[in-house]
């Protein structure tokens, strides 16, 4: 990437591995973060908490179904709740 200021210094940067790459990997708090960022709305703190236990644990893990339990989303979405309260004011 190059920049031009408007007083013209110039600034130049190259990333030829962007972050995640293999070569250029995330932290674990960096991927926690990230987790925590894609399964709001759908996992609640609590369940996200004993999910990224059992991953973190996964050789501890019995069977694959134990883990699939603990994807199950338990945050209903906000327009689904919405339309659920619609329903129930007009019963």
């Amino acid at each position: 990437m190059n920049i031009t200021t408007a007083d013209g210094r110039a600034f130049t940067k190259q990333l030829d591995y962007p972050k995640g790459d293999p070569r250029n990997p995330l932290s674990d708090s960096e991927i926690e973060e990230k987790f925590s960022a894609l399964a709001e709305g759908v996992l609640s703190e609590k369940a996200q908490a004993k999910l990224k236990e059992a991953i973190w644990n996964l050789e501890k893990i019995g069977s694959v179904s134990k883990l699939m339990a603990l994807m199950k989303a338990d945050v209903r979405p906000k327009k689904a709740a919405a339309k659920a309260r619609k329903r129930t004011k007009k019963k």
